[in-house]
Parts: C-alpha cells; structure tokens; sequence
C-alpha cells in the first residue's frame, strides 16, 4: 500500500460544491481509493477536512499528522467528527512550535508520501515549492487534477441597505426581543464536522449555511443553542435583542477579527412578556470590576463595557443555558427574513408566522 497526499492550498472561507477545487478534489480521492493506497492528511482547515470526509466515506486508511501535544485531541476528533474507524486511523505527530506548525506539518507530510496529488496550489507558496522538490526527488507526482489556483474571495460580508428596511417592521415587532442569527464559518452546533462537509459537497453554488439555512434549522429542530465565544465560559447563553429592528440595522456590522458578521437580518422574535416567563433577562451592564459585586444569581446576566466594548445600544436579553422554543407557543413566535420572498417561503416550510427585513 502506497501513501498518498493530496494538496489544496488556502481557499474560500465558505466554499461550495460547485467550486472546481472541490470537485478535482473528489477525483483525486477517488483514484486514491481506486490504488488501494492510504491518504496523508492534517485538520483544522477545509481543504484538509474536506479530504478527511471523503476519505471516511470511501474507508481510505488514514495518516493523521497533528502537532505533538495535540495527538489524543486530535484523533479524538477525527474519530467522533467524522466517523473514521480507529483501526484505520495512524497518527503521525510533529515535532514544533505552533507558529511553524504548518509549514513543518506539510513538509512531514510530503516528505513521508510517495505519491504527491496537487490540486489547487498557490504560485510560489510553500506548497508548490514542496511538490517541486518531491518531483525534482523522483517521486511520483500525479498532475492530472491540477486546476488554476484562485485568490480567495472575501465572501462573507452582508451589507445592509437602511433604504429597503420594511417600514412596518418596528410596529409588527413592539415589545419583542430578537433573537438575531448569522451566516457561521463552520458547521452548526448540533452539526458534526462530517455533516457540514457533507451539505458543501452537496451544494451546487451556494455556501450551504447561509443565514437563511440556519434560522431554518433552529425553527425545524426547535432550539437555539447557547454560545460562549462573547460570554464568560461559565455562563454559556442565548442573547436576545431588545433593540428595534431598524435600529439593529446600525449593530450589523463585519467584524474582521472573527471573519464574520455582528449578526444578519435572520432572527426570531418573541413576545417581552413571555420571556419574563421563561427565565429571560436583561444584561447588567456596567465596568468591569462590576463583576465582583453582583450576586451568583446576577453574574450570568453581567456585560462588561469599555471603549472598545460598547454593547449598550444592543440591549441585550439573556438566557442562561440553551433555549427551547417549544416552551413558546408558535402564535406567538415571529421569524424574520431578509426579504419578503424569504419570509413567504419560511412561513410555508416551518409553520410559523414569518415577516420581512426589506419590504
């Protein structure tokens, strides 16, 4: 049994099934299979993750190259993830810091192959240069798949037209709390990394885990789970919005530093008065040594604010743990989507009272 690796530099932060790099790549992985060799691969980027699924489903024995300290944690993953049989699992960790981690990872990884598949390369990055030496050492370099490396597009910015804000948003939605959604980089929480690769393989020309899609989900499946990326880990929680819809408009905003969106113009919105019910209440804003003087039934509800964390326009609710929307009744749950033929074929696919961003 040969070892083989096949090679994507960076791509699209949220890729499609459409994209030919993809689509070379199934190939490729085919013809691996095909050989009855084993695949060298890493995780933690979607070229290498995407492989790793497919690799799964054709049962290709697999080389896991991880760092060294994070070898049980890595195939740990790999296993659960995506479902790959341990027994067909080898992990090769890598001796290095994390900062030359990368490069390190895919120079073992070249190295240790004796069959070298580039698809999608970036000109005149490490990779290329890999493959140029593999080939330069007389392994065995398969061409066939390549394609013309494209720069990644910044793909994931919504901009927000205040002009096409339905007018009568505001009044539909008085004494409501919004939940706000957005379009996540990664799989949904309730989404193994094996399924979410699954929907971009499937997907034709559309990143499969629009906003849209996953306002979808949590209507079909009835939870909004809890997030702890912006609240102390000990608080995971659910954040609301007292905020009016148009206003919200301003809160939209692209935040380079995570690659995505505030939020979108996606949300659910219910009834102030339920939420008093349910166990959901304002945020207690306030400076950061305000923390210590609240009491343990406040803390989870504490936002600290600074000048560079202005979060009082948002006027956030807060639910502590995850949120079960049946506990709502449907007459009482208002969806939004962006634009009125989004909101009519919501309605129709979930059920549920559904009103538009843009009139």
């Amino acid at each position: 049994m040969g070892r083989a690796v096949i090679l994507n530099s960076r791509q699209s932060l949220r890729p499609h099934g459409g994209e030919e790099w993809i689509r070379r790549t199934v190939e490729a992985v085919a013809l691996v299979k095909q050989q009855g060799n084993s695949l060298s691969v890493s995780e933690g980027t979607k070229p290498w993750e995407i492989v790793l699924t497919l690799a799964s489903d054709s049962n290709i024995p697999i080389n896991l190259y991880c760092h060294e300290s994070d070898k049980s944690l890595s195939s740990d993953k790999i296993i659960v993830q995506f479902g790959i049989d341990n027994e067909n699992l080898s992990l090769h960790p890598v001796k290095s810091d994390y900062k030359s981690f990368p490069n390190n990872r895919d120079r073992a990884i070249v190295n240790d192959a004796g069959i070298i598949i580039p698809v999608s390369i970036r000109p005149g990055g490490n990779l290329e240069e890999l493959i140029d030496n593999a080939r330069e050492s007389g392994k065995n370099v398969i061409e066939d798949f390549r394609v013309t490396y494209k720069i990644p597009k910044s793909n994931a910015k919504t901009k927000i037209d205040k002009s096409r804000i339905n007018p009568e948003i505001d009044t539909l939605l008085k004494d409501h709390i919004i939940h706000w959604t957005k379009t996540p980089n990664g799989p949904w929480p309730d989404e193994t990394l094996y399924d979410y690769y699954h929907a971009i393989l499937k997907s034709q020309q559309q990143y499969p885990r629009t906003a849209f899609e996953t306002l979808k989900n949590i209507l079909r499946n009835k939870i909004i789970f809890t997030s702890v990326k912006h609240y102390r880990a000990a608080y995971p929680a659910v954040a609301f919005s007292e905020t009016s819809p148009s206003e919200a408009a301003d809160l939209m905003k692209w935040r380079a530093r995570f690659r995505e969106m505030t939020f979108e113009p996606y949300g659910i919105a219910i009834p102030i008065d339920v939420a008093e019910n349910l166990k959901i209440s304002r945020a207690i804003y306030g400076e950061p040594e305000v923390y210590e003087l609240l009491s343990p039934k406040n803390r989870p509800f504490f936002q600290p604010v600074s000048a560079k964390s202005w979060w009082l326009p948002e006027k956030e609710w807060r639910h502590i743990g995850n949120f079960n929307l049946d506990e709502v009744d449907n007459d009482r749950i208002v969806a939004i989507a962006m634009t009125p033929e989004e909101s009519t074929k919501l309605a129709s696919e979930v059920g549920i009272r559904a009103v538009s961003y843009y009139e």
